[in-house]
């Protein structure tokens, strides 16, 4: 084997250093951008639906109406929850529309 081998296998095992010798960040955009739209998705589907559940919890157990708003909260929770990733879609697909249209 060459040097220029052994200089080539230890580049893709050893993490990449600058001129100062310090580690240079690997380039993890890609990946912290998928686990951010993973991230807002779930706080999108998980706030609604619980809040709207504990609402409606509450609202039952102050006025003694079980189980009315509890069931009004979810259903108005799970609708809400829909229309946010929806709307989150339509804002990604906008993004990847051309800007000129043939």
């Amino acid at each position: 084997m060459s040097k220029q081998d052994n200089d080539r296998d230890s580049d893709t095992t050893s993490p990449a250093l600058d001129k100062s010798g310090k580690r240079q960040p690997e380039n993890t955009l890609g990946v912290r951008a998928v686990l951010l739209s993973i991230l807002d998705t779930s706080t999108r589907l998980f706030v609604p639906s619980v809040g709207g559940t504990v609402a409606g919890l509450w609202i039952d157990v102050s006025y003694d109406t079980r189980p009315w708003f509890t069931i009004i909260g979810v259903i108005l929770g799970t609708l809400l929850a829909i229309f946010l990733v929806y709307a989150q879609i339509r804002a990604i697909d906008k993004e990847k529309e051309p800007l000129v249209r043939t």
